[in-house]
């Protein structure tokens, strides 16, 4: 996969968005070779996935939560952190945290790895973060074919840090995925969420529009409602719409893996 499209940001953003909407969400970030979801967000926390992987902390260690509120498992940028962990270890961690949250969002790292597959394998839906070039989007193209192969549904594609929206359609016209928003540039100045700092932000509609998009697949079994693609629309400004429903299955508590 291609790096530097904005998964992590995109991740935070959704966690605090559904947390605003009543949702207890976690951030875990599962890039076990190049973490950075603690440096993003300016947290100093001396223990991490990393450690937990590695069986020199529990889980309940690992989790801090960020100025806004928001629970994050960080991960450790240190070579012998990464040479320590155990990425078998990884799927036992993120089922315990499914049991305590309502939903949790692993941001990976990208290419074909086995601390990539087994978070792919266990996700409930993948949601495809690229920006609109073609390598980026050919990568997404390349893990949503990855994720069928393992019978993991493909939630969607999230195009990020959109500059022009002529480049929208080009990029989405032969991905087999609903295109579920069409974020604009921003930036996270103040170490938190956009949607936090500045909801006004058009960035930080469209993220907070892509939560509200996805809150039916968490809440429907508590409801007993199906899923109705037609309430899948992205907000209204530079983003896209939702193509088509999402193949998600069923689930009390969810995981959805961030993949680019």
């Amino acid at each position: 996969g291609k790096g530097g499209v904005g998964k992590s940001a995109v991740a935070v953003n959704l966690g605090a968005a559904f947390r605003q909407r009543g949702l207890d969400a976690v951030v875990v970030d599962a890039d076990l070779g190049m973490a950075n979801l603690g440096a993003l967000l300016g947290l100093e926390h001396g223990t991490g996935l990393h450690e937990v992987l590695s069986g020199d902390a529990t889980l309940e260690d690992a989790v801090v939560e960020t100025a806004g509120g928001l629970p994050v498992v960080p991960g450790n940028e240190s070579l012998t952190a990464f040479a320590d962990a155990d990425p078998a270890e990884l799927g036992n961690a993120l089922e315990r945290l499914k049991a305590e949250y309502d939903v949790v969002l692993v941001d990976t790292q990208t290419g074909v790895a086995h601390s990539v597959a087994v978070p792919l394998g266990r996700a409930d839906g993948v949601v495809l973060v690229a920006t609109p070039d073609a390598i980026a989007t050919a990568d997404a193209r390349k893990t949503a074919a990855l994720a069928r192969e393992v019978d993991t549904p493909v939630t969607g594609i999230v195009l990020n840090r959109v500059r022009d929206d002529d480049a929208v359609g080009e990029a989405t016209s032969d991905l087999s995925a609903p295109t579920l928003a069409v974020v604009p540039e921003a930036t996270m100045d103040s170490e938190q969420p956009v949607v936090v700092t500045a909801p006004e932000n058009p960035a930080a509609t469209v993220l907070d529009g892509l939560a509200g998009a996805l809150e039916p697949l968490v809440t429907r079994d508590l409801s007993h409602e199906a899923f109705d693609p037609e309430t899948q629309v992205a907000p209204d400004g530079p983003t896209g719409t939702a193509e088509e429903g999402s193949d998600a299955d069923d689930s009390d508590d969810e995981v959805f893996s961030m993949f680019n």
